[in-house]
């Protein structure tokens, strides 16, 4: 009887530790007491990242590019109730996150914060929208889609972790996330605002125009959305890689 439930426990062990995963064989292994690791772990992200136009379901990494977000923005209002137009965006697909122009991260191990820096040439975000109400009195009723690009954006996370054990092993988990977003300029597209194409390619002609104050006045928003694009996949990595397979001498 001994015996047997001591091999039950021998394989009760041996699959805890299975688990674990080690890091890919692909990303870039970081030794926190070499002189230069901060620019060892930007390199890491950054190459990590651009592998992601591929999933990875072992390790919970998604596509990135093009990235499905099921978020919505909820309803905005403009205007009074007579000529407000209410307006909702779902099912957001972000387009461009794998190409990472230049990239900064660093880590602090005594306080567990990680700071990261990505900068592209260009964003592309793609959502359906729903219009409803009255525009200068003119009634708009609508379910189309719209199109965001963002020129020169720059995405700062800042991550707060905690260490926690699982099965004998050190693991990192998000407490917190941090985002902000800024672009050198922003264009909108929205197609079939009205039923009149003229007044549309009007619309979206000033909208564009006014395009980086617009993005600046949602931009809050927005950077509730890039946080989940980029926390819930790091998120599920961080569950599943311990931290001694991610940095070595930890």
């Amino acid at each position: 009887m001994k015996t047997k439930l001591a091999t039950v426990l021998c394989i009760l062990v041996t699959i805890s530790v299975c688990s674990a995963l080690s890091l890919p064989s692909s990303f870039k292994k970081c030794n926190v007491k070499q002189a230069n690791f901060n620019q060892c772990l930007t390199e890491a992200i950054r190459d990590a990242v651009r592998q992601l136009d591929k999933p990875m379901p072992k390790y919970g990494l998604p596509v990135m590019d093009p990235f499905a977000v099921p978020y919505e923005l909820g309803i905005v209002e403009f205007g009074d109730a007579q000529t407000g137009v209410h307006q909702k965006y779902t099912n957001f697909v972000l387009k461009g996150l794998t190409n990472i122009r230049d990239a900064k991260a660093s880590m602090d191990f005594t306080s567990d914060i990680l700071s990261l820096e990505l900068n592209y040439d260009q964003i592309i975000t793609e959502t359906n929208f729903e219009a409803e109400g009255k525009l200068i009195f003119l009634p708009i009723s609508t379910n189309s889609t719209n199109t965001v690009t963002l020129e020169k954006p720059t995405f700062k996370f800042i991550f707060n972790l905690e260490k926690y054990q699982k099965d004998g092993q050190l693991y990192y988990r998000i407490v917190k996330t941090q985002a902000a977003i800024t672009a050198s300029d922003a264009s909108f597209y929205y197609k079939n605002i009205t039923k009149n194409q003229h007044l549309t390619d009007v619309l979206n002609k000033e909208m564009t125009i006014y395009g980086k104050e617009i993005f600046r006045q949602i931009g809050l928003q927005y950077q509730a959305l890039y946080s989940v694009w980029f926390m819930q996949p790091f998120s599920n990595f961080l569950e599943k890689v311990p931290i001694s397979e991610i940095f070595e001498d930890v």
